[in-house]
């Protein structure tokens, strides 16, 4: 089994199956799900309204008519005040998984559920994500892909933050946008993480993307003493503002982390 970490919109996304978020009236609610159903076309709207209802937790299952995939598992996310919120949560993504297997699909693609409409923070919807698809990883077998597909730079860095917690560093494999670069197994779990690269391949690149998060570049001979704090760096950088005006080569953050390592600006603003 794998895990793929990308920044994407799932409704492009080429795989058996895209679970959407909705209600338990199925009708279209949140961004992502209004989104399916108007990629879809009204045929899923139809769909859905002949299914009618869903539990809290569950999921059915639709064609996907004009999206890339065979089929879309809707699920309901509970709200994040209710009571075993967290356990709901995590069922959406068991259960959906099932049906997925059910179906015969070998590839899925999940968006970050409960962190729209239903409240939960980006932190706690991550944390349930990763643990409930950690948990799978380890009892499922096979040929089988998961997609994690995350809305945007800032929730795709804390998703390799708590991956990082997840498993070894050392087994990490970064790509670039929508290209997967190798993945290298973990006892049968596989996790992939786009947009960075392996530092152990390209060592100017990983630095780079570093930076990139505050508009910089990195200037330090130190790289191996900085490649083990580089989960740490980015969540400070997500940290750092600046005041205008801005010049290329000053200094934005000088030795980060005690690492010998600055963050230097490369535009003017």
């Amino acid at each position: 089994m794998q895990l793929i970490i990308i920044k994407g919109d799932i409704t492009t996304i080429e795989c058996d199956a895209i679970i959407s978020s909705t209600n338990s009236e199925l009708v279209p609610s949140g961004d992502i799900d209004t989104a399916v159903h108007s990629v879809a076309g009204p045929a899923l709207t139809k769909a859905c309204a002949k299914i009618a209802h869903c539990e809290v937790g569950s999921c059915v299952v639709t064609d996907g008519y004009n999206l890339p995939c065979k089929y879309v598992i809707h699920t309901v996310a509970p709200y994040a005040y209710e009571d075993s919120s967290a356990h709901l949560l995590a069922q959406c993504y068991k259960n959906s998984i099932k049906r997925a297997v059910h179906k015969g699909c070998t590839s899925i693609a999940f968006p970050l559920i409960g962190s729209g409409n239903k409240g939960f923070s980006t932190k706690k919807a991550l944390d349930v994500a990763l643990n409930r698809l950690e948990v799978c990883m380890r009892s499922e077998s096979g040929d089988f892909t998961i997609y994690l597909v995350l809305f945007d730079d800032e929730t795709k860095s804390l998703a390799m933050l708590r991956a990082k917690e997840l498993i070894d560093e050392k087994y990490l494999a970064f790509g670039d946008d929508g290209q997967v670069d190798e993945v290298l197994p973990v006892d049968k779990r596989w996790i992939s993480l786009c947009k960075v690269n392996r530092p152990d391949k390209n060592k100017d690149i990983w630095m780079q993307r570093l930076a990139d998060s505050v508009g910089g570049t990195l200037v330090a001979p130190a790289f191996d003493e900085a490649k083990e704090k580089i989960f740490d760096c980015m969540a400070l950088l997500n940290t750092i503002t600046a005041d205008a005006p801005v010049h290329v080569g000053d200094v934005l953050a000088a030795d980060i982390l005690g690492t010998d390592v600055n963050i230097v600006a490369t535009k003017t603003m």
